[in-house]
């Protein structure tokens, strides 16, 4: 029979094989010789056949185990399997288990087997069927039972405890209270060339002011490093420069400032900033600047940026006006009428054979004076620059200039490096005539007024000094020179000057609406 005892030869000797018998172990078994699976369902045990006999093969397809799954009735005839057709792979009963080994000793065959089985109990007690096999010859057709045991399952063990949630995250600090700001919030303007009476700064030749700048802000709660208290220099107008400060809030497009230093003493915070203003005239005879103190919340998401205070910064290039005004080399302020058609020097220097004189003529309104020429003399070489009546048909006065009596129609170049750019004014554009001999720099200016939308029939100047005049110096602008220079020697000025870096600046000019 295959399943009963026949005769059986292995190499032409009788097999002879008792009824065997075997033990299937687990990890959990109750005292009754129940098993369960564990928590998950899944069963897991070993089983041992131990056979007496002789003659037999021990190589592992000549034994079997079966492993039957009769479901939750107890295990019979009925619902067991031919050994014939169970399945050879074991994946899940029914199927053959192959031996993890084979011994034979003391007349008798041991083998071990190992399975493990899923979803193992069915929802009641569940009964599986485990029987040894001898396999004749390796034939399916005369396997011999030779030892069997059922194996009855309970519920599944009680899974571990499920794991303690972890302990609370501590609770977040409170949030720092909010910066509160109130009472002082002011800035203040220092550099070397700031006249402190007017509040503006007079730009040297080489148009690069110097500048330190201090916020001053009551509050608390306020953070204190650099980056916390950034500035911005806003340039007002459309072209920037060209107008003074309306809206001077924060604006993101505007580079920032750090300070150099933030101090709080418990009341007030103080942020110093320093650096240089490059380009600082771009609109004679004034450009407007402001300079703008922020506050950097950036303890917040998006940082919040907002205004503390502020200062102009307006730089002039010797600020005049009327019939005419003057604004002296150190800020100081006088009137000069003259006498219509005479020539008046403003500034001048014997030794260096130096003058720089304008002619007075009389103006529109009665009583009035401005300047319409200017002479710019230098050893040998003549500048003189001249406002003409306009052409007939024409509305625009006509600004020439002439160097050693030739006429410039751009550029020109005289002895001593002397250099000349003469730019034609235009309907809503300044005309000019820059002349710089080195140590000096004068321009001449005939202004665009867009209130009454002319070119001016008037000139201005603006003068720069670069290096210190040979003494005496002469002219209506000699005391405020004087003044300007025994300052400079005082002060961070002198050093400048004494590198050869830009001196003082003055300038006389009529402003719209005057004349």
């Amino acid at each position: 029979m295959a399943e009963k005892d026949e005769l059986c030869f292995e190499n032409r000797q009788l097999v002879t094989l008792g009824i065997g018998n075997q033990m299937v172990q687990a990890s959990n078994v109750d005292s009754d010789g129940i098993f369960s699976p564990d928590f998950q369902n899944n069963f897991s045990f070993n089983a041992t056949c131990v056979v007496s006999g002789t003659n037999a093969n021990t190589n592992r397809s000549r034994w079997r185990m079966q492993l039957v799954l009769c479901g939750t009735s107890p295990c019979d005839n009925n619902n067991t399997l031919p050994y014939t057709t169970t399945p050879k792979i074991c994946g899940q009963p029914n199927c053959l288990l192959i031996p993890n080994s084979i011994t034979y000793s003391n007349n008798k065959y041991i083998t071990t087997y190992s399975a493990a089985i899923n979803n193992a109990w069915k929802g009641a007690p569940t009964y599986y069927y485990a029987r040894c096999f001898y396999v004749c010859q390796g034939q399916p057709a005369q396997a011999q039972d030779r030892s069997a045991s059922s194996i009855v399952l309970n519920a599944p063990v009680p899974g571990p405890p499920p794991p303690s949630p972890p302990p609370s995250p501590p609770s977040p600090p409170p949030p720092p209270p909010k910066a509160l700001f109130g009472g002082i919030a002011q800035a203040s303007i220092e550099s070397p060339f700031l006249n402190p009476n007017l509040g503006v700064i007079y730009a040297p030749s080489n148009n690069s002011v110097p500048v330190t700048a201090k916020c001053t802000v009551q509050g608390r709660y306020a953070q204190s490093g650099r980056e916390n208290w950034p500035a911005q220099i806003l340039a007002c107008g459309n072209p920037p420069g060209s107008d003074v400060c309306v809206n001077t809030d924060y604006d993101p497009k505007v580079p920032q400032l750090q300070p150099v230093s933030v101090v709080y003493d418990g009341n007030q915070y103080v942020a110093t900033y320093q650096f240089t203003l490059n380009n600082a005239l771009l609109f004679p005879p004034i450009t407007f600047r402001y300079f703008t103190c922020l506050y950097n919340d950036n303890k917040t998401a998006p940082a919040t940026i907002s205004r503390r205070a502020g200062a102009s910064l307006d730089v002039v290039a010797a600020r005049g006006w009327g019939d005419p005004h003057f604004t002296g080399f150190d800020g100081s302020r006088f009137d000069y009428h003259g006498t219509p058609g005479s020539w008046v020097e403003l500034i001048g220097s014997a030794k260096q054979g130096y003058s720089l004189k304008a002619k007075i003529v009389a103006g529109r309104i009665k009583g009035t004076t401005f300047m319409r020429s200017f002479l710019f003399v230098n050893g040998s070489s003549r500048v003189e620059v001249d406002l003409l009546p306009p052409l007939a048909g024409q509305t625009i006065w006509r600004l020439t200039a002439t160097a050693n009596g030739k006429a410039v129609a751009d550029k020109a170049t005289v002895p001593r490096g002397i250099s000349i750019l003469r730019v034609p004014a235009a309907y809503g554009k300044f005309g000019r005539v820059e002349i710089n001999a080195g140590f000096t720099r004068v321009v001449c200016i005939q202004k665009w007024r867009p209130d009454r939308k002319v070119v001016a029939d008037f000139l201005d100047v603006n003068i720069f000094a670069t290096r210190y005049l040979r003494l005496p110096v002469t002219g209506i602008l000699a005391p405020s020179y004087n003044r300007a220079v025994a300052k400079a020697a005082q002060g961070p000025v002198a050093a400048a000057a004494a590198g050869g870096a830009p001196l003082l600046g003055a300038s006389s000019a009529t402003p719209d609406g005057d004349v």
